[in-house]
C-alpha cells in the first residue's frame, strides 16, 4: 500500500502562500500556493532529481459574474474545474524505470492526498485517503486515475474536481506538504528505502502553510 507518510529530514525549507485576487472589472483568479527548496540540495545524480519548487493551484472556467468567485459587479467569475499540481525541477526528469517523483499533502476532509510520477513503468498516479466503501481492513483510500504530464523540467497533475471525493473540492485545505524524489525497484516503482525513511531520498522539500482549493 503506497499510502505511507515516511519520517522526513528536518529541513529548513520556505513555504510561500500566493493568494490570488480580482483586479477591478476583470475576472478572479485561481488560488495558489507555491513552496520552494534550495536548488542543488540533492544528491548528485543528476539535476532531473533536484526539486526546485511545488505549486498547488487550479484551472478552470471564466464566464458571467455570479457563476463563480470574484463575481462582483463589474467582474467575470472564475470557476474551478480541477486541482492542478506542478513539481519544478532542475533539470529533466528521468525517463528511465528507477526513479520516482511524489507529492504528498494531507486534505482537511479526506486524509491523505499523494500523487506520484514512475517514470518508465505503469502505475503513475495517485491516492486519497477516503471516498471508497471500506474494504476488509477498513481502509476508504481511492486510488486516482491521472496521469502526470512532463514538459521539461516539470510535472503535472491535473485532478478534475469530478475524480476527487466530495470531501475535497472547492473550499477544502490543504497542508503538511511533502515532495521529494527518490530510487525504488524498475520493476513496479513501488519498492524503495522511502519506504522507511527519506534519509536516502535524492531530495526532499516540505513546508508547513496551507492552501485554500479556489
Amino acid at each position: 500500500m503506497r499510502l505511507v507518510r515516511p519520517a522526513l529530514v528536518a529541513l529548513s525549507i520556505a513555504g510561500i502562500a500566493i493568494a490570488s485576487t480580482a483586479s477591478a472589472g476583470g475576472p478572479a483568479a485561481p488560488n495558489a500556493l507555491t513552496y520552494s527548496d534550495p536548488a542543488g540540495d540533492h544528491v548528485p545524480t543528476a539535476g532531473g532529481n533536484d526539486i526546485l519548487s511545488v505549486t498547488y493551484t487550479t484551472s478552470g472556467t471564466i464566464g458571467p459574474k455570479g457563476n463563480g468567485k470574484g463575481g462582483g459587479k463589474g467582474n467575470q467569475a472564475y470557476t474551478p474545474k480541477a486541482l492542478v499540481v506542478t513539481m519544478k525541477l532542475a533539470g529533466p526528469p528521468s525517463d528511465v524505470p528507477g526513479t520516482l517523483y511524489e507529492v504528498d499533502a494531507v486534505t482537511s476532509g479526506c486524509g491523505d492526498l499523494l500523487l506520484y510520477f514512475t517514470p518508465g513503468v505503469d502505475g503513475s498516479g495517485g491516492l486519497v485517503d477516503c471516498g471508497s466503501a471500506p474494504d476488509e481492513l477498513g481502509s476508504t483510500t481511492t486510488s486516482l486515475d491521472v496521469e502526470p504530464e512532463v514538459q521539461g523540467s516539470t510535472i503535472t497533475w491535473t485532478l478534475p474536481f469530478s475524480m476527487l471525493p466530495k470531501e475535497v473540492s472547492v473550499g477544502s485545505r490543504i497542508s503538511e506538504f511533502v515532495a521529494y524524489s527518490t530510487q525504488t525497484d524498475p520493476l513496479t516503482g513501488v519498492v524503495g528505502p522511502y519506504l522507511f525513511t527519506s534519509d536516502l531520498n535524492y531530495d526532499n522539500a516540505t513546508s508547513d502553510a496551507t492552501y485554500k482549493i479556489g
